[in-house]
């Protein structure tokens, strides 16, 4: 298990680790400096601590052909739809990283992969 993706020592660990891999959860968090020590928080895909682009061409590049989970937790709780709408764009977004990574158009098989949660 690779809890923080931040750093490029990940990549040797994801790299020995292709057998094992079957599902990569994507969420984001960043972290705040409070005067009672370090805090984090939920952070939108592109704007926390993980290099997500980084990543996913990491695990384009050992082969990885598993599913990702979509967890972010700042989807909206007000209504269903709103939640559903902001998850889609996620989902997209998350699409076009992966469509860089691979150098695949984003429709290219790549939306099967990319899971939707909350």
């Amino acid at each position: 298990m690779v809890s923080r993706g931040d750093a490029p020592p990940h990549a040797r660990m994801i790299s020995l680790q292709p057998p094992h891999l079957a599902n990569v959860h994507v969420k984001n968090v960043e972290w705040e400096r409070t005067q009672v020590g370090w805090l984090w928080e939920w952070a939108a895909l592109e704007q926390g601590m993980v290099q997500w682009p980084y990543l996913a061409s990491v695990l384009e590049k050992v082969g990885y052909q598993g599913q990702y989970a979509m967890e972010d937790f700042l989807a909206p709780g007000h209504s269903k739809e709103a939640a559903m709408s902001y998850l889609r764009t996620a989902g997209t977004d998350f699409r076009e990283i992966l469509s860089a990574a691979s150098g695949r158009d984003a429709r290219d098989g790549l939306g099967e992969r990319v899971l939707r949660a909350v």
